[in-house]
């Protein structure tokens, strides 16, 4: 068995954000990690409905025990934005009334105060705009070396609400500078792995619906289907998959940062090789999710929801 995980997960649900989480709490005991808290944050959706809909998926998997913290309701900077045309209001074909509370503290703090008492290192996981994890690395440098791991869900050489700009960095471009600069071990999942190989057609839907076995999994694909998509992007559960089972997945090391001005505001840059003769840094922090065993991740991804 692998040696245990710690892990926090910073979320905007979101429909693949709840299906990440739902794969994540349902896995916790076979890959053997340890969900030490959920962090949430301004994004897809009403920053008022992401908190609720947070409770209610771990509501729903009757794991309350999860502490769940209010983060940021809105950019370092810049104006809110949001993918309700996507998401819908609520939460996909659901409209939750949890009935458990917000811890009283904030995520960044949050954050800090579970690693300051963890004996070990952390992953985190983020499945939406990087402001929590840049708040608390500018607030808390001093505990960055607790951090085993930021799996990224975010950035691709292409955006998919500019041309340029992926939706999780675009919604906060400073936050994910800071993060992406800030020396700590990161791999990042973004719009190239989910677009290219981790993703399902209708045909594969039905095809695993039998390893399916959580009452909300099935809903949530046919919404995400309802909305015309020919095939749903598994953005947020392919970043949770490669935290758990990494070997399924083929990487490459590669600086990243991300363009804070112009028409390409929001973009991660992301050079590939060496120009110029130059050879690339040897200090490089990131890995870069490029292909996966779409066979072997499909199956699991479909059993463990």
């Amino acid at each position: 068995m692998k040696n245990l995980k710690n892990i926090w997960i910073d979320t905007d649900p979101g429909l693949d954000d709840t299906l990440a989480i739902i794969w994540a709490v349902r896995q916790e005991t076979k890959i053997n990690w340890k969900i030490l808290g959920i962090s949430t944050v301004k994004g897809n959706i009403s920053f008022q409905q992401t908190n609720i809909n947070a409770l209610a998926i771990l509501e729903h998997l009757n794991r309350a025990d999860i502490p769940v913290y209010a983060g940021a309701s809105k950019a370092l900077i810049q104006q809110s934005h949001d993918a309700e045309f996507v998401h819908g209001n609520k939460l996909g074909p659901f409209d939750p009334k949890p009935t458990t509370s917000l811890q009283t503290l904030k995520a960044p703090e949050a954050l800090a105060q579970t690693l300051q008492n963890l004996d070990g290192k952390m992953t985190i996981v983020t499945l939406g705009p990087l402001t929590n994890i840049a708040l608390f690395l500018t607030l808390y440098p001093e505990l960055t070396h607790k951090i085993e791991n930021i799996v990224i869900m975010g950035g691709g050489s292409y955006g998919n609400v500019t041309h340029y700009a992926e939706f999780n960095i675009y919604i906060d471009p400073e936050a994910a500078w800071i993060v992406f600069n800030s020396g700590v071990s990161i791999t990042m999942s973004g719009l190239d792995i989910s677009d290219e190989y981790a993703f399902a057609t209708q045909k594969e839907l039905n095809f695993y619906s039998d390893l399916i076995q959580d009452s909300w999994t099935k809903p949530v694909f046919e919404f995400l289907v309802s909305r015309g998509f020919e095939k749903t992007n598994l953005y947020d559960p392919t970043a949770m998959v490669a935290a758990a089972y990494p070997e399924l997945f083929e990487t490459y090391d590669s600086p990243v940062t991300v363009q804070l001005t112009g028409d390409a505001r929001g973009m991660t840059l992301l050079p590939t090789k060496g120009t110029f003769d130059q050879a690339l840094p040897k200090n490089i922090t990131t890995k870069v999710l490029k292909s996966c065993q779409r066979d072997l991740f499909h199956q699991r991804l479909f059993e463990g929801l």
